[in-house]
């Protein structure tokens, strides 16, 4: 599939090529995807979800990988209209936003099928469950989606905050004003405290 554009129905579910794990996204509209994604706040060690927009036009480099977003089919071929894939976002944000992010239990697939399909589901961590605890083990010594950016907290605020405001543009219908990122950089802070690391996404 071309970095540039989607060539599948919007409410597709895709995942990122060349990652080692399946971290997948829903097609919003030629050029953009609906994603949630980790950070991890660095007073509780703990990685929280957050739901993303990721525009094809403008992304040089994708928070999962750290290299240009190319993008595959994970299964089948779902068709939505963008109004209702924003309606399903709205409806299932406070689900995810904010919430602890598991491997098994809470991870971007949950998220992709419940928009895609109605249906909360993770057909690759279902795959891990006979392991039980030793994926939490496994998890906690190494995120499956890579190592953390070495970046500086302001720097991953100003990355996070793009995505958010992409986000409150495509289902919210909202323009990236300095007001809206001014809210969410008062949201970040004070749930973390002003500071936390990039986002080190998991799938």
């Amino acid at each position: 599939m071309s970095t540039k554009s989607f060539d599948v129905p919007p409410g597709t579910i895709v995942k990122l090529s060349g990652n080692d794990t399946p971290h997948c996204g829903v097609v919003f509209d030629r050029y953009n995807s609906v994603e949630l994604i980790a950070i991890k706040d660095e007073r509780s060690l703990k990685n929280l979800c957050k739901i993303i927009a990721i525009n094809l036009k403008t992304v040089e480099y994708h928070p999962v990988t750290h290299k240009p977003p190319i993008y595959q089919v994970h299964q089948e071929i779902y068709s939505l209209t963008t109004e209702q894939i924003k309606e399903r976002v709205k409806a299932v944000r406070p689900k995810y936003e904010d919430t602890e992010y598991h491997i098994i239990n809470n991870n971007c697939q949950h998220f992709a099928y419940e928009v895609s399909t109605g249906i909360r589901m993770s057909p690759d961590a279902d795959s891990f469950k006979p392991l039980g605890g030793l994926i939490d083990m496994a998890f906690k010594f190494k995120d499956f989606g890579g190592d953390i950016l070495g970046s500086t907290s302001s720097s991953s605020v100003t990355s996070l905050q793009n995505f958010q405001s992409d986000l409150e543009s495509l289902i919210f219908d909202s323009s990236s004003s300095v007001t809206s990122l001014q809210n969410l950089q008062s949201d970040l802070d004070g749930l973390i405290g002003g500071s936390f690391t990039a986002a080190t996404t998991i799938w």
